[in-house]
C-alpha cells in the first residue's frame, strides 16, 4: 500500500497526479492545504494547516492501515512575494517563512519516522528557477526556495542508505494559477525566453514527478524543468 503526503494540494499543477492516486488501487493520500478544502475524494484526507494540524495528523496517521509499505511526500507549497523587501509587513514576512520553511521542518522531521519504519520513503520538492536567479521582488521567495533545495539534498544524503530519497524538481515557467496572476504581458515576454516558446504543462510536470519515485539514484540531485529557460531575465 502507498501513503502520498501532498503539502500545498490546492495548485491545479498536481491535478493529473491526484487523478492518478485516486485511480490506484490501495492507495491512501493526505492532502495539506491552505485556504480552500479540496474536492472530497475516497481514500484522501484533506487537512487544513493550522494550529491544530499536528494532533490532526497524528489522529490520520494512526487510522492508516498497518501495510503501509511507500510513503511518498510532494512539497508543492509556497508563498510569492508581492513587494520589495523593505515593503512587506511583518506578518507577511513571517507566514511566508512559515510556508515555505517551517512548516516544512515540521513535517518532514514527523515523515521521516514513518519512512524509517517502512525503510522507504520518496521527498520530492517543487523548486523553481528563483532559486538561484532571484530578482527584486523576489528576495523572500528565492531565498526559500534555495533553503529548500539544501535542506532536501541534505535529507538524501542522511538517509539514502535507508531506501529514503529526496529529489527536486526546479521548476521554470509553467501554465498555472501563478504565472496567470501575472498577466498575459508577463507570459508573452518569458514564453519568448523558453526554448519551446510555451510554458510547462501539468501533465510534464506530473510526468516528472513519477519519474523521481521510480528512480531512487536520482538522491539529492536536481532536475531543471523549464524547457530551455534563459535564465538571465
Amino acid at each position: 500500500m502507498k501513503l502520498y503526503i501532498i503539502y500545498g494540494s490546492e495548485t491545479l499543477l498536481l491535478k493529473p497526479l491526484i487523478k492518478q492516486i485516486s485511480c490506484e488501487h490501495e492507495s491512501f493520500c493526505v492532502r495539506i492545504y491552505n485556504n480552500k478544502i479540496p474536492t472530497k475524494i475516497n481514500n484522501f484526507f484533506d487537512l487544513k494547516y493550522n494550529n491544530f494540524f499536528a494532533k490532526q495528523f497524528e489522529k490520520i496517521i494512526q487510522k492508516l492501515p498497518k501495510k503501509i509499505g511507500e510513503v511518498i511526500f510532494i512539497g508543492a507549497a509556497s508563498i510569492m512575494q508581492q513587494s520589495l523587501f523593505w515593503s512587506e509587513k511583518k506578518d507577511v514576512i513571517d507566514k511566508a517563512i512559515d510556508v515555505n520553511i517551517k512548516n516544512y521542518l515540521f513535517l518532514i522531521h514527523r515523515i521521516l519516522k514513518m519512512m524509517m519504519s517502512i525503510k522507504f520513503g520518496r521527498f520530492i520538492y517543487l523548486s523553481s528557477f528563483r532559486s538561484i536567479k532571484p530578482t527584486k521582488g523576489t528576495v523572500i521567495y528565492s531565498s526559500c526556495k534555495a533553503f529548500g533545495e539544501t535542506f532536501f539534498k541534505g535529507i538524501g544524503l542522511e538517509y539514502g542508505s535507508l531506501n529514503i530519497t529526496t529529489h527536486v524538481i526546479r521548476m521554470g515557467a509553467f501554465d498555472g494559477k501563478m504565472l496567470h496572476e501575472l498577466g498575459d504581458d508577463y507570459e508573452d515576454k518569458i514564453s519568448k525566453k523558453i526554448s519551446l516558446k510555451r510554458p510547462g504543462t501539468a501533465e510534464e510536470l506530473c510526468n516528472t514527478i513519477n519519474f523521481c519515485i521510480n528512480n531512487p539514484y536520482q538522491n539529492s540531485g536536481i532536475i531543471e524543468l523549464n524547457g530551455g529557460l534563459n535564465i538571465d531575465l
